[in-house]
């Protein structure tokens, strides 16, 4: 089972407005994602949303269900991204099968597809203890593929202030 989390419980302040329900080609940018998600081939999809009592979340979670989401409502605001997965992270871990791979999917990438989707879970069955990060012209991209036993070790990465963090991953008896 490969599973895909998607944390969209930002306060979307750059944008001064709930971004994730603005439209995109004519459906909501939370829609675009979990569809490119679902019809790519993960399951569960779990969407980290904001409270009920947010700008925009009842549309936002209407939509990402309507799309074939599971939804995770925290009772405040994460403080961060990284908390917003380790919410998801809970729920994953108490089911009865725990998936193999974990798809970590920025709310905000309308632009992801189902073709893409697809070819990073194809990858990640062929390889299932590898990390694999899409690249396009050397940058790097989204979902980020994470095998079960890497994604728990989010939980132990020391908080960040400010600044995007860089993270080194290796793999278990790797010298690098």
């Amino acid at each position: 089972m490969i599973a895909a989390i998607v944390p969209a419980a930002g306060h979307s302040q750059r944008m001064g407005r709930p971004k994730l329900i603005l439209p995109v080609g004519g459906r909501t940018v939370i829609d675009c994602v979990v569809t490119a998600l679902r019809e790519g081939g993960a399951s569960p999809i779990v969407v980290v949303a904001p409270p009920i009592d947010a700008a925009g979340s009842l549309v936002l979670h209407a939509e990402a269900r309507a799309a074939g989401a599971e939804l995770i409502v925290p009772g405040s605001r994460p403080s961060d991204m990284r908390a917003s997965v380790e919410y998801a992270l809970d729920d994953l871990e108490r089911r009865a099968a725990v998936p193999t791979t974990i798809l970590i999917v920025p709310a905000d990438s309308p632009g992801l597809n189902a073709a893409l989707i697809a070819v990073v879970i194809g990858r990640t069955q062929a390889d299932p203890e590898a990390i694999l990060v899409p690249t396009v012209g050397g940058k790097r991209g989204h979902p980020v593929a994470l095998p079960w036993t890497i994604a728990l070790e989010v939980r132990k990465l020391p908080a960040v202030s400010g600044s995007t963090p860089c993270w080194r991953f290796t793999r278990p008896g790797s010298s690098s």
